[in-house]
């Protein structure tokens, strides 16, 4: 497999342990974009040439134009991006180097998708020169151990329908907080169940960020397609969910996507409650988006994920108005059984509890930062639900 990750001026000590990640994990190719061009963005460069110690450093040739932005053709931005390569010798250099090849570039910043999608072709372009099959993309705060790539290579490998797989995501700054220690739980207990369910009747989602593996066949139809796609409530795709946008699109032409739990990433999470919550907020109004506005595909892709969307999304909107008239009336307006809350709210998180990754945090700490998730939840997903058309965090 190939590895890709893009970032945008990433903490030095992150971006670092992710290359060397890499290294520890034999990557025998690896493309490194840097969404921009500045003094700043030269720091990620920096620590891209200490962690790989290149053997050429080609000075960039004629500033690279813009990627065209209507009409857009994948096979058009591949063909300009192998003549770059050409003309700046890169080519030759990567025809002739057999293994352990890393590539960095810079592009003038503008947002994540556009570095993603020059990153993804010139991937594909050396997966096509070197008779490679599957790519890896991540962040690059993104960490791999050492048989995460092929343990999910394998996986897909195994079914010639899946277009993907995403890996288990563990945060490595779950020590740093309360409310990291809460993400983390929200990952061993909500992520693991669903993440599985949606695995194994192939409709997962593939999570380019923090990490996904993608079967090039499938991702090179799907590119251009993604990095247009738009909804009519927002004008900015960087506010979007680009990992369900390339989900949608996989489904769409007849992929399947797989989730694989026993391969790991570890990624940084949120350190505080703004943090967390904006970054939840941004993540819970994509999915509201592509709900509404991808319900055809919804409910085109079978009966058990699209009520498993139906449920996820009525689910905390109900949950919060009923606490809520609880609150003003001093009335339950639903009689909620025993059996019912021990179903929703007991089962779900001790399982996946128990089946999630050691080691893990103790029981009575894991209670605390669940029902602190489960307290939050309800209110930023109802906020996200009626404010659909804001285009910020």
């Amino acid at each position: 497999s190939i590895a890709c990750l893009v970032g945008y001026r990433e903490e030095a000590k992150l971006f670092q342990g992710a290359l060397e990640s890499y290294n520890d994990a034999s990557t025998k190719y690896l493309v490194v974009g840097v969404d921009g061009n500045s003094a700043e963005d030269e720091e990620m460069v920096k620590i891209f040439q200490k962690v790989r110690e290149p053997k050429t450093d080609l000075e960039p040739k004629p500033q690279r134009q813009k990627l065209p932005e209507h009409d857009f053709e994948f096979q058009k931005a591949y063909e300009y991006i192998l003549n770059e390569l050409a003309n700046s010798g890169s080519l030759d250099i990567i025809r002739d180097t057999p293994e352990d090849l890393a590539i960095c570039f810079t592009q003038p910043h503008r947002d994540l998708k556009e570095v993603r999608l020059a990153a993804w072709i010139l991937s594909i372009i050396l997966a096509d020169l070197k008779d490679v099959h599957y790519l890896w993309s991540s962040d690059s705060d993104t960490i791999v151990l050492p048989d995460t790539i092929s343990s999910i290579t394998k996986i897909v490998a195994a079914e010639p329908t899946v277009a993907g797989a995403s890996a288990l995501v563990q945060l490595n700054t779950a020590h740093l907080s309360f409310i990291a220690q809460m993400a983390q739980t929200a990952y061993n207990c909500d992520a693991y169940l669903n993440r599985s369910a949606l695995g194994g009747i192939g409709r997962s989602e593939c999570l380019n960020g923090p990490g996904s593996l993608f079967r090039i066949a499938a991702l090179r139809t799907v590119a251009a397609s993604w990095y247009h796609c738009q909804y009519p409530a927002s004008q900015s795709r960087t506010v979007l969910n680009e990992d369900m946008q390339v989900t949608m699109l996989l489904g769409k032409e007849g992929w399947s996507r797989r989730y694989s739990a026993g391969s790991i990433i570890q990624t940084a999470g949120p350190v505080t409650l703004d943090g967390w919550v904006g970054q939840r907020i941004r993540w819970s109004r994509g999915i509201h988006l592509h709900r509404v506005h991808d319900y055809q595909y919804i409910l085109s892709q079978g009966y058990l994920y699209t009520a498993y969307m139906i449920r996820s999304g009525l689910y905390d909107p109900l949950l919060f108005l009923w606490t809520a008239y609880y609150a003003i009336m001093g009335q339950q307006l639903v009689q909620i059984s025993l059996l019912d809350f021990i179903c929703l709210e007991v089962i779900p998180p001790v399982y996946n509890y128990f089946r999630s990754t050691k080691p893990r945090a103790g029981l009575s700490r894991t209670v605390a930062h669940y029902l602190s998730y489960r307290a939050i939840s309800p209110a930023y997903r109802m906020y996200t639900f009626l404010t659909p058309q804001k285009d910020s965090w």
